[in-house]
């Protein structure tokens, strides 16, 4: 009796725990949609200050390493969600089959 109520406690925790970085995930997700947003404008205000002549091509390189920087952390926190959905899903008592 002792291990079985060890178990579903242990089973309640993996929940919670996945659900908690499940809201953590998509929290983050959020934020780096919105600071995307922001890069994606900053980007054409640098390439139209160099279109002017106003600034150098560094800074149009720039504004595009940071915008691809946080498209990757955008694409790993996704690949992220993904793994704990599935995580989730076990945790609730899916199987995996190949």
């Amino acid at each position: 009796v002792v291990n079985y109520e060890q178990k579903i406690q242990s089973a309640f925790k993996d929940v919670s725990d996945t659900l908690a970085l499940r809201d953590s995930l998509s929290q983050q997700l959020e934020s780096q949609q919105r600071y995307l947003d922001s890069l994606q404008i900053t980007l054409q205000r640098a390439r139209g200050l160099y279109a002017s002549g106003a600034v150098s091509y560094i800074e149009v390189l720039d504004a595009e390493r940071s915008l691809f920087a946080t498209q990757q952390t955008i694409l790993d926190l996704t690949y992220s969600r993904q793994v704990n959905e599935i995580n989730l899903f076990t945790a609730l008592g899916g199987g995996w089959v190949e």
